[in-house]
């Protein structure tokens, strides 16, 4: 007969929940600041890459310069919508990424819950022979503040708190929104009409430049006719 956990066990048990489901949101956020790296032009897709190589530096300073979850999703979503400016694809485009936006929200409230409410230890009631079962470790409101008594005004309190296997649960859907992301993060990238665009863009800076020699200018505008044919 496996041995029971002790109320010490269970509650490090639920303190590791916990941390684990915080970092995995942490890379929900990470793969939003590729995301915003595409939308400011910083992906260059190759053939011969499965993925898109994506230069993110610039993206990751002006994403996490962004205090606060909304401003940030507010940041990356303007990003993506001059992106897609005019673009034939954008519809399409823009409705998946209203979806994940959308989830993106409900899973960051629920972070919230994560990052600010505390573990109330695994505890048993009684003496002796009259020890109760172990009452497991829960993820609560602190006693008093306004998410206390937002979820105690009409329910059991008890009710409202999170169990270590829901806290487990929302790590899981934290992780499936992360690769989720990356894989729409992959789509925009690769999508043809943007990337010619973006190409289109880099060209004309090189023309503009001014301090190309005259066969190598002349190479680069025809570059520039055959893509806006």
């Amino acid at each position: 007969m496996a041995k029971e956990a002790t109320p010490s066990e269970l509650t490090e048990q639920m303190f590791a929940a916990v941390g684990r489901a915080i970092t995995q949101w942490s890379f929900v956020e990470y793969e939003l600041c590729k995301l915003l790296a595409v939308g400011i032009g910083g992906a260059v897709y190759e053939k011969t890459m499965t993925r898109p190589f994506i230069e993110s530096w610039t993206a990751i300073w002006l994403f996490y310069a962004v205090e606060n979850w909304r401003s940030r999703l507010q940041l990356v979503d303007g990003a993506l919508t001059a992106h897609l400016h005019q673009a034939t694809c954008a519809d399409e485009l823009k409705a998946e990424w209203a979806t994940l936006s959308d989830k993106a929200n409900d899973l960051a409230r629920k972070r919230n819950k994560l990052a600010h409410w505390f573990v109330l230890p695994a505890q048993r009631t009684g003496t002796g022979a009259d020890y109760e079962p172990i009452a497991p470790a829960r993820l609560c409101p602190p006693y008093g503040s306004p998410s206390y008594y937002q979820a105690t005004r009409l329910t059991n309190p008890k009710k409202q708190a999170l169990t270590e296997k829901q806290v487990n649960e929302l790590a899981t859907a934290f992780h499936a929104l992360e690769r989720k992301v990356r894989d729409f993060t992959h789509k925009v990238a690769r999508t043809q009409e943007l990337r010619d665009r973006h190409v289109r863009l880099a060209l004309d800076r090189l023309i503009l430049d001014g301090r190309l020699d005259p066969p190598v200018l002349e190479a680069l505008e025809r570059a520039l006719s055959s893509l806006e044919e």
